[in-house]
């Protein structure tokens, strides 16, 4: 089973992402199990080593934005795949 984290606090992009793991589950005929967070805060204070295949992580959010979101992440797990989502024209 793959074991997906999103990031992201626009719902909007939110269930884009989830529909594109609804539809490759179907293709493809895997399990996925997948947990949101709309903080990197929240995901921080429940993540643990071990439990995501991958994490999805927005750039820019509320509180504790991606990338520094992503400095802590990688201190306490340097093996997760880690993918950049935004919005941001930059």
């Amino acid at each position: 089973m793959i074991r997906v984290a999103i990031v992201e606090d626009d719902v909007i992009c939110l269930n884009d992402l989830k529909s594109c793991f609804d539809r490759y589950r179907v293709e493809k005929n895997c399990s996925i199990e997948i947990d949101s967070f709309d903080t990197a805060d929240k995901f921080l204070s429940e993540y643990k080593t071990g439990v995501y295949s991958m994490v999805f992580m927005d750039i820019e959010m509320p509180g504790t934005n991606g990338m520094e979101a992503a400095k802590i992440l990688r201190k306490k797990d340097g093996e997760v795949l880690l993918f950049f989502v935004t919005h941001l024209a930059q």
